[in-house]
């Protein structure tokens, strides 16, 4: 009867415990979530897309253009750029890949460049989310959540301009020379992680003052919340409280 009653016990602590997860969320040129055709993965699942080339594009399915200045093909086009410019931060630093509109540097049309993903939070806290963020753009780059602008919580200013990361047109908006410093966003500063889909929107602003020229768009993220079935339920609780209560009368008995 004992063993009974602490495995009962131990059973409603650990239905207790809240228990922290990664959910889908990809950076930039990855072999992960959409991104399921091996081929273009330099070594398998979990490595880097292969970058565009003038033999074949390749595009990162993660991400998709939902607008552009140049008013090409939308969709499924966020392609990886070859060889980014020597200005860039570089490709071998972190786990991402540079995006743009072409699958080679090219020099592209003035105006926005808007980049967006998803991750669904079905089977988690929305609200116990930490999203954390790396991101550098050419030229500049404004970050909504589910439509909540949140480029004020980014420190954009590389290059030290004061309009970097305000989706400005301002003369020396570069953002491209390095990350923004990683930052840690909960849900009350995006305005309220949702249940279920949630959208993370780049809005690039190729500049006015450096256009026509190359524009892309580098992205570092990852979400940890915890997961909803490790919440304790009513019954759960009362299932603890009616096992210390029999093992406390055990105890009794037997003395």
């Amino acid at each position: 009867m004992k063993r009974i009653l602490l495995a009962v016990i131990f059973a409603g602590l650990m239905a207790t415990t809240m228990s922290g997860a990664t959910i889908g969320l990809w950076s930039t040129g990855v072999c992960s979530g959409l991104n399921t055709n091996l081929a273009a993965c330099s070594a398998g699942s979990g490595s880097l897309l292969l970058y565009g080339s003038s033999s074949g594009s390749v595009f990162d399915n993660n991400y998709q253009l939902t607008s552009r200045a140049d008013g090409g093909t939308l969709g499924t086009n966020s392609a990886t750029t070859e060889h980014a410019q020597s200005t860039y931060l570089a490709d071998n630093v972190g786990a991402s890949e540079w995006l743009g509109p072409h699958p080679l540097i090219a020099n592209d049309a003035i105006g926005n460049y808007t980049y967006t993903t998803t991750f669904d939070l079905t089977g988690f806290v929305a609200s116990s989310l930490i999203l954390s963020l790396d991101v550098a753009a050419d030229n500049s780059v404004a970050v909504f959540v589910n439509g909540t602008n949140i480029s004020a919580l980014f420190n954009f200013n590389n290059t030290g301009s004061p309009n970097c990361g305000i989706n400005s047109q301002a003369a020396g908006t570069k953002c491209f020379e390095a990350f923004s410093s990683n930052h840690s966003i909960t849900s009350a500063q995006a305005g309220g992680f949702l249940a279920g889909l949630n959208t993370l929107t780049f809005v690039v602003t190729n500049s006015i003052t450096d256009a026509p020229s190359p524009t892309g768009l580098r992205v570092q993220a990852q979400g940890n919340a915890n997961l909803a079935s490790a919440v304790p339920e009513p019954m759960t609780l009362g299932l603890v409280g009616f096992a210390l209560a029999g093992l406390g009368l055990l105890r009794r008995n037997r003395s």
